[in-house]
């Protein structure tokens, strides 16, 4: 039960890193974010990459929990890539 939390909680970081990137601002909303949300964004993913962190260690101790964390954001890291490259694709679905 754990190890989903913190693959969503991994998940929702680097969701939100992407989002405050500049490029992908355009692309996913068309223009560009201001800096001062650009910059939330960005401490809000790390943040939530800290959490996830300490969700892993204080669950299963922080040796494993370590190990868990960054399988974790491996996976998580892959599936926001594979969803920003078929971003179009998805989008066209979802509008059906």
């Amino acid at each position: 039960m754990s190890d989903a939390f913190i693959f969503l909680l991994c998940l929702g970081a680097f969701a939100l890193l992407l989002a405050a990137m500049s490029r992908h601002q355009q692309e996913w909303f068309g223009a560009k974010l201001a800096r001062p949300l650009s910059l939330s964004l960005r401490a809000g993913g790390f943040g939530l990459l800290f959490a996830a962190w300490l969700v892993a260690g204080f669950t299963v101790g922080f040796a494993y929990g370590t190990v868990v964390w960054c399988g974790c954001i491996a996976v998580a890291a892959l599936v926001v890539i594979a969803v920003n490259i078929n971003r179009d694709r998805l989008l066209k679905y979802l509008r059906r």
